[in-house]
């Protein structure tokens, strides 16, 4: 690894250090600075801005954790099955809400602060995996691939954010089974399929045993 990617990587970390004990709104490229004993002329320089920082931490959090989801899935079952994978790694982000008030904080604080960057993207092939291996046939002459993904992702920010501050009375597994189907139902899985794929999921998610940990690991 050169030095330039070294150093990306070291601030990188230490921002995922300090957005998960002081959240969104309380950490500023000035502290990750002095934490890395760097200006922050330098941060700027390999990340721009607070925000674009924060949706790279959020991008290499959940890389690894999928990473590590899907190691753990193969490793007990022998098989990789992407919608079951995509499933399990949903109820598992929405349950290290409910239990990582930090975690959460994160997330919410950083959602409101960054409308454009959690509203309007989406993680599109996401769905274009699922579209080729299941044979959805999403409609290309209306990019309904990446309508289904920035509807998805603010989709599940709303609804997470409206939970977890009291505004939907739901129990909690009911609201997490609505959220980890949603996707599935705008890709057009049909409703006997995505009982399945929540029935399995959560089958495995029992049977590993994930646990959470500080600085937004599931393991």
């Amino acid at each position: 690894m050169d030095n330039k990617n070294t150093m990306k990587r070291k601030i990188l970390d230490t921002a995922i250090r300090i957005f998960y004990d002081f959240g969104y709104n309380d950490t500023s490229l000035n502290m990750i600075a002095k934490s890395c004993n760097i200006t922050k002329p330098l941060i700027t320089y390999h990340f721009k801005t607070k925000s674009n920082l924060a949706n790279e931490v959020n991008l290499y959090c959940n890389t690894v954790n999928k990473n590590m989801i899907t190691k753990k899935i193969y490793d007990c079952c022998g098989v990789y099955e992407e919608k079951i994978n995509t499933a399990v790694e949903l109820i598992l982000k929405t349950h290290q809400f409910r239990v990582d008030e930090k975690a959460y904080r994160f997330y919410h604080e950083r959602a409101n602060a960054s409308f454009d960057n959690v509203f309007t993207s989406g993680s599109i092939e996401l769905y274009n995996v699922h579209n080729r291996r299941y044979h959805l046939k999403m409609n290309a002459e209306i990019d309904e691939l990446a309508m289904c993904a920035i509807a998805s992702r603010a989709s599940s920010t709303a609804l997470t954010i409206s939970y977890f501050s009291g505004h939907i009375q739901s129990s909690f597994e009911d609201f997490c089974d609505y959220v980890v189907s949603f996707p599935f139902r705008l890709m057009h899985f049909s409703d006997e399929d995505i009982l399945d794929i929540l029935n399995e999921s959560k089958k495995l998610i029992n049977e590993l045993d994930f646990k959470f940990e500080p600085y937004f690991c599931i393991v």
